[in-house]
């Protein structure tokens, strides 16, 4: 967790949540630098708030008269979603028209890479290397029939029909609704690519779909396709940008440009300011906190409550962005956020920025925000709620072992993992389930402006991208977090910079 300003750049560690205060306007030494050119090498793909850092550096760039352009050294994927990279060419796109020149080099770049780099001035790979793409591709795990020989029974209650993610646990395969889902999605999300990389190599969609179709892709192959200008070694990179710069510039990595030096603190102390608040990972009661050796992030209610209420309560924060990683979680912890949104919204203006997915109890917070800004690509909706358990008293009579239950009512051990749900208990889930969902479709019909049988048309978790849901008036506008930073400094009365 922790907190940076857009004026200074910098991440400031803090163990406190996710509350971060944005200061507006930038500070700059009297004295002008010598012009040059900017190295930003990636070795690993950002995480969100990394690829957030990333954003920021690369919009002070920008602003800075002093660089002349960069270049991408990337030795990873430049991106871990579509969403991402939409950001991440926006950002690309945003120094070129502010004159600098944008230099990409790949060693064996993939789909994403593809997507960012397309909208640089050039693009060079490693001689040896190439692109490791040939077309979108999306895969599901199913367990069903490895739960099922194991003795594990996975039983679950759902509102509605496409809220296809228990499946994985008790199908040994997509139903046809989950088929049809899935497939429209992976369209979708194909359709911004071919889009942006069209536009960027100057190649229609149907012509770049049948180039992508013959990878991967040597070096020369994808020089041959259109996709790439040409090859350079790493120590090529220098000769390589002056023939786009125009002039042989220094190359210097982001900490030795004073264009991104650290601004005195002093300095942004007491101005107004944007509070991003950041919802990352599942969705869950209690606080938040990071599974250890998994590396997933658990978002939880607690943390993220006290951040927007220190925001709400701040006077110097003039707006608050609520970026949103999440594919959804806790239906408790999305109400209780939900509240603190929609009481936040009534003091000071709220944005929601939805990065790669912000679905399910993501959609549910992000719904009492004053608007919601989405990328194309972002994964969303999932208006829809689920329950179960899995029942392992088969595999337990496998082994020889068994437990004996004792109780003072028919339900006390419902929820237990040693027996299967009575047909009378499935149908008070049912009941409960139904009541969560007409709560989710009353929150979203209340945030939306929408009347519930309008939210449920779009509803029973039926996922969208930013695109389709734009269409159906569940977010706003589409754009990325630059789009919705500039938005809350255009409703909170702050000047651009």
């Amino acid at each position: 967790a922790g907190s940076w300003t857009a004026a200074g750049g910098a991440w400031v560690g803090d163990r406190g949540g996710y509350y971060g205060g944005l200061a507006l306007r930038d500070y700059r030494d009297d004295g002008l630098q010598g012009r040059h050119v900017v190295k930003i090498r990636l070795e690993s793909t950002p995480g969100d708030r990394g690829h957030a850092r990333l954003l920021a550096t690369l919009w002070r760039l920008a602003a800075a008269p002093e660089v002349a352009g960069v270049v991408f050294q990337l030795k990873a994927e430049p991106a871990s979603s579509g969403a991402h990279a939409e950001e991440m060419g926006d950002a690309l796109r945003m120094l070129r028209s502010r004159g600098k020149k944008v230099l990409c080099h790949l060693d064996e770049g993939g789909g994403r890479a593809l997507h960012v780099c397309s909208q640089a001035d050039r693009i060079v790979v490693n001689p040896a290397g190439g692109v490791r793409f040939s077309g979108a591709r999306s895969q599901y795990i199913y367990l069903g029939g490895l739960l099922q020989k194991l003795g594990v029974q996975a039983e679950f209650v759902r509102v509605a029909e496409h809220k296809t993610a228990p499946e994985q646990f008790t199908e040994r395969g997509p139903t046809p609704t989950a088929e049809d889902d899935h497939r429209d999605l992976l369209v979708q999300t194909e359709a911004v690519l071919l889009h942006d990389v069209g536009g960027g190599r100057r190649l229609s969609v149907p012509e770049l779909r049948d180039r992508l179709a013959r990878g991967p892709f040597t070096a020369p192959e994808a020089r041959a396709a259109g996709l790439i200008d040409g090859v350079a070694h790493d120590d090529e990179l220098t000769a390589a940008m002056a023939e786009v710069v125009g002039e042989r510039l220094p190359l210097l990595p982001p900490d030795a440009s004073p264009a991104l030096a650290p601004r005195p603190a002093d300095v942004m102390g007491s101005r107004d300011r944007i509070a991003l608040v950041y919802i990352d990972g599942d969705m869950v009661d209690g606080r938040s906190r990071s599974v250890p050796l998994a590396g997933n992030r658990l978002a939880g209610s607690y943390t993220i409550a006290a951040a927007l209420q220190q925001a709400r309560a701040d006077s110097r924060v003039r707006a608050v962005v609520l970026r949103l990683e999440t594919p959804g979680g806790s239906s408790l912890a999305a109400d209780v956020l939900w509240r603190e949104v929609y009481l936040t919204a009534r003091v000071k203006p709220v944005i929601a920025s939805m990065g790669s997915t912000a679905a399910s109890a993501g959609y549910y917070v992000a719904s009492a925000a004053g608007q919601i800004f989405a990328s194309r690509s972002t994964v969303t909706g999932s208006i829809g709620i689920y329950y179960g358990k899995a029942d392992v008293s088969a595999l337990l009579g496998k082994l020889g072992l068994n437990v004996v239950t004792y109780r003072t009512a028919p339900h006390a051990d419902a929820d237990s993992i040693f027996r299967p749900f009575t047909d009378e208990e499935r149908t008070q889930i049912g009941g409960k389930i139904k009541h969560f969902y007409d709560v989710f479709v009353d929150r979203v019909s209340r945030g939306r402006k929408l009347t519930p049988e309008q939210v449920d048309a779009v509803a029973r978790g039926k996922v969208w991208t930013g695109a389709q849901a734009h269409e159906r008036r569940l977010v706003d506008r589409l754009g990325g977090l630059r789009e919705a930073l500039a938005e809350a400094r255009h409703l909170g009365h702050l000047p651009p910079d």
